[in-house]
């Protein structure tokens, strides 16, 4: 009993492993010990039984019962997401799910190789390099990272030429030469370190030279002395009122420190030009220049030659019109170019419609024919010839039946159009005293213009043409009978093999109409002449100082723009007769002479018989007889100008050319500065400035806007 009240005393926590061992041992010996003596002990252990007692190491050998699979459970716990929910789904959509996780990150990872990302895979053109540590030092860092972006196309050809003539050796006889058409659209993107960037834009089919930017930028840290260094595109701000900045430099800008002293040193060549607005009382003042010319091409027409060889009769005695005729309607079809499907006709168009004069007068179809008839379709035997054909209404037999039976030639007599377009009355407008038409947008060369119209003269009604209440039962696909004022050709080519002058079709084209690229025109302030640019002295010239008739007269009024004075009475007085729809289009900023050709026939009528020196030096007559593209290559004739001076209300906002950047734009109202964002802003979406401080505007004082033009 000792012996175990010596063992009971001890901690059983840390020896339990122990006196099991010892226990179990005392139990053996004690069961032997009592069969050798036969006495029966006080206390006696229990014998230990081996089937239902377990020893201690029993749970490590034991094997469970249950054999577990993912086949047998239908559920498994995936790992909880960020707010800690657990997601419980079937070992098959689990399976799934780690596999599109896979594959999501191989194809990230993918990706970012293919944009430069990854040193090893990427196919960039530049990848990620590193450079030594020796240039982090120059650098900021030794990472260079270049990105460039954009097209380049390279056509690569051979053309050779085999000149067969006996006259030339054989070696010689054959030609052949490379040809290469190159195009280029690059944005380049370059970084080394954190001190260096280089941006390049450039691209060979930029219609302006600053859309093509080079700009290299070199920064350094805030205690050197070399702060920054800029290659290529770059600009010099100033804060002085007296030297102004300038924005657009091409060359090399550096910024040195020297304690408290900065300067910057800059050598570089200006890609722009100054150039200013001057509002006064609310409107705007510009300057125009126009050569001769640049008129108004295809966009505005008379109806008929009728209305042309009475054009300058009837505006002798202004401001009087004495045509005696009034326009009372005007249906026009256009070739369709559009997408729009509503009042489109088939329709066939003829220039000797309603002609008294027909120009194909040799035709039988012409016949009768009325001469001192004016434009109507009963001047000659067309339109009723035509009107008693039926299958000329369909559209599909009209062209052959116009050139086998009637022996017309398309482009030069008729055009057969298929669903053209009629304007609106906001596409067109017309003068109803003079007969022409002015169109809102101008025509193609290869565009058809047809019209039917009517109207009075001297109390008598006229109309040429179908209008509408004369097809309106006719089918929508029936062909429609109008007047043809331009074909699909270029009518100068078409030249009379009688007279050699162009088509009398070129003449409906008006080419006396000048555009000022504005609108809103006022009378007040405005300012025009006429000056011919003379090479021998380098001087603008507003009268000529040749020419026994007019030596020493304005030009203003050579050509037929001043006739009256600024009260309307019929006196000459040196500036421009401003008389709305007859000399000006003010809603539409359009200079309109009183003659057809100032500068071609009506200059050369000034002249004397024995002038012909003159005539061959001042008279431009290949610009009425030609396109105004072979007009513009005679630089030796091309030497007229329309210049002057203009107003118009524009309010708070002020339009800027195309290009300007808007740090070069200041205000200055009576020579005093503007503040920007205070009394302007400037819009460099729109291209505007607005006036946002009203009492500028009220105060009357001179407005300017100066800016920076780019090259």
């Amino acid at each position: 009993m000792n012996h175990y009240r010596k063992h009971g005393s001890f901690n059983w926590l840390p020896i339990f492993l122990g006196l099991g061992i010892v226990l179990s041992f005392a139990s053996v010996s004690q069961v032997d010990s009592l069969g050798k003596s036969g006495k029966k002990p006080r206390l006696s252990l229990k014998k230990p039984n081996r089937t239902q007692g377990k020893s201690p190491f029993s749970i490590y050998s034991s094997k469970s019962k249950l054999n577990y699979s993912f086949e047998n459970d239908p559920s498994v716990v995936i790992q909880k997401d960020a707010t800690g929910t657990s997601t419980i789904t079937d070992f098959k959509s689990f399976s799934r799910l780690q596999n599109q996780e896979v594959n999501r990150s191989f194809w990230q990872s993918y990706s970012k190789s293919l944009d430069g990302s990854s040193n090893l895979k990427s196919r960039g053109l530049f990848p990620k390099v590193e450079l030594p540590p020796a240039v982090d030092r120059i650098f900021g860092g030794t990472e260079v990272s270049f990105k460039p972006n954009g097209s380049l196309l390279l056509d690569v050809g051979y053309m050779g030429q085999y000149v067969d003539n006996p006259a030339i050796p054989v070696q010689l006889r054959y030609v052949g030469n490379l040809f290469f058409n190159e195009q280029a659209q690059i944005n380049f993107q370059g970084k080394i370190g954190d001190k260096l960037n280089l941006n390049v834009n450039f691209d060979t089919k930029a219609s302006f030279n600053f859309q093509n930017q080079l700009k290299l930028n070199w920064k350094t840290q805030e205690e050197d002395i070399l702060q920054n260094i800029e290659v290529g595109n770059t600009s010099w701000t100033l804060n002085s009122q007296l030297i102004p900045g300038i924005q657009n430099l091409f060359g090399v800008k550096t910024l040195l420190r020297f304690g408290a002293l900065d300067m910057t040193v800059v050598a570089a060549q200006q890609r722009s030009k100054q150039d200013c607005i001057t509002l006064k009382g609310g409107s705007q003042g510009k300057n125009f220049e126009v050569r001769a010319d640049q008129y108004d091409e295809n966009k505005h027409f008379f109806l008929s030659s009728y209305f042309r060889n009475n054009y300058e009769r009837a505006l002798k005695n202004l401001p009087v019109i004495s045509s005696g005729i009034t326009v009372t309607r005007v249906e026009v079809y256009v070739t369709n170019r559009t997408q729009s499907t509503e009042t489109l006709r088939n329709l066939v168009s003829l220039y000797d419609l309603g002609e008294s004069s027909p120009f194909n007068n040799t035709n039988p179809i012409m016949q009768p024919v009325i001469p001192s008839s004016p434009v109507d379709n009963k001047a000659n035997g067309m339109y009723a010839k035509l009107l008693a054909d039926p299958n000329l209404r369909k559209s599909n037999e009209a062209t052959d039946r116009l050139e086998n039976v009637y022996n017309l030639k398309r482009g030069t007599d008729f055009d057969v159009l298929k669903g053209a377009k009629r304007l609106t009355e906001r596409e067109f407008k017309f003068n109803s005293q003079l007969g022409y038409i002015s169109l809102v947008a101008p025509l193609r060369n290869d565009e058809v213009l047809a019209v039917s119209y009517e109207y009075t003269l001297n109390g008598r009604k006229y109309k040429v043409g179908e209008l509408t209440e004369d097809y309106q039962a006719r089918q929508d696909d029936e062909v429609l009978i109008l007047k043809m004022l331009k074909s699909s050709m270029i009518r100068n080519n078409l030249n009379s093999s009688t007279t050699g002058k162009p088509h009398p079709m070129w003449d409906l084209m008006m080419k006396n109409i000048y555009s000022l690229n504005t609108s809103s025109l006022t009378k007040q302030n405005f300012q025009l002449r006429i000056v011919y640019k003379d090479d021998a002295t380098g001087i603008d010239n507003s009268n000529l100082i040749e020419g026994s008739n007019f030596k020493d007269i304005p030009l203003v009024k050579v050509l037929g723009l001043d006739k009256l004075n600024f009260a309307g009475d019929p006196q000459p007085d040196g500036n421009f007769d401003y008389i709305e729809d007859i000399t000006i289009d003010s809603k539409n900023g359009k200079i309109i002479f009183p003659v057809l050709e100032p500068f071609g026939a009506n200059l050369k009528a000034k002249f004397t018989p024995s002038e012909t020196n003159l005539v061959d030096k001042y008279v431009f007559e290949k610009l009425y007889t030609g396109t105004q593209v072979d007009a513009a290559q005679l630089s030796a004739k091309n030497k007229f100008f329309i210049k002057g001076t203009f107003q118009s209300g524009v309010g708070g906002d002020i339009a800027l050319p195309f290009g300007v950047e808007p740090k070069s734009v200041t205000v200055t109202a009576g020579g005093q500065s503007l503040a920007a964002g205070i009394d302007y802003i400037v819009d460099p979406q729109s291209g505007r400035v607005k006036i946002i401080n009203e009492g500028v505007f009220s105060s009357g004082r001179e407005i300017k806007v100066c800016y920076e033009k780019p090259d």
